[in-house]
């Protein structure tokens, strides 16, 4: 039965996934044509130098690394790519609000079919979005990296362990929402707590990159873990960030599970 429902979650969500996955393999691509073209004129660093002071300091520290390999591993964490990796992990997450709100639920468990099964094939689900995501990403960056054809360009592989951390942080999100929706009555306020919590995390860690003062708090947001840059650049292994997210992750999905079976239907 569980196989039944993950097939129907993924009729449900094939077109935004389908959607997604080609978004963003085509902007990571445009993220290494125009790194590919500005380093083959000025040079990112030297178009970062004519910035004012005042604006370099609101830089975060990525900017640190300006090349074209930072460049290309920069597009795993650029806004765009977050909010269209995130809005198919969430899509998939808040299933159970969305179904709660429809009524169809009511009808899935009147059926043989546990609460446990139910959840479990939402959460393969998210899994499958924050897996695709980041391969779609990793596509990208090897065509980009193809057709730029940099004499700097690293290959696609240096990338790999950026992507790992990027799904270890979808998951983690994935598993925050999969918390807040299986208490919902309605997707809508589901969905909204979930972007409300996600954005907290993005500003905190910037603020914490650009504010000594906050810096110390750095390390409760989910996105301090995610480092593709400094991971491609110089090799910096994504175990420590992975093994954190993964942490919230699987402590939010037990939560969601313990909260999804007192719930009243």
């Amino acid at each position: 039965m569980i196989r039944a429902l993950v097939a129907r979650n993924l009729k449900h969500q094939r077109r935004l996934l389908l959607a997604g996955v080609a978004g963003l393999a085509a902007f990571e691509t445009l993220v290494c044509w125009a790194a590919a073209q500005f380093d083959r004129n000025a040079g990112l660093r030297t178009l970062m130098e004519l910035l004012p002071p005042s604006l370099q300091n609101l830089m975060p520290p990525e900017a640190s690394f300006v090349s074209f390999q930072g460049a290309v591993a920069f597009g795993f964490i650029h806004p765009v790519a977050l909010a269209i990796s995130f809005a198919l992990v969430l899509a998939a997450a808040t299933t159970p609000a969305a179904e709660h709100e429809s009524g169809f639920l009511d009808l899935v468990v009147a059926r043989p079919v546990s609460r446990t099964k139910y959840l479990a094939a939402t959460l393969l689900g998210v899994a499958r979005a924050a897996v695709a995501a980041p391969v779609a990403l990793l596509i990208g960056a090897a065509l980009g990296i193809a057709l730029a054809a940099s004499p700097t360009a690293l290959p696609w592989t240096a990338y790999v362990p950026g992507a790992l951390e990027l799904s270890a942080l979808l998951l983690a999100g994935g598993g925050l929402s999969l918390a807040l929706s299986a208490g919902a009555a309605r997707r809508g306020p589901a969905m909204a707590r979930s972007v409300a919590l996600l954005l907290a995390f993005f500003f905190l860690d910037f603020l914490a990159g650009i504010r000594p003062e906050v810096k110390p708090l750095g390390a409760l947001s989910l996105f301090h873990y995610l480092r593709p840059v400094a991971a491609a650049v110089h090799g910096e292994s994504p175990v420590t960030g992975c093994a954190a997210l993964l942490a919230v992750s699987a402590t939010a999905t037990a939560f969601a599970f313990a909260r999804f079976a007192r719930r009243d239907l």
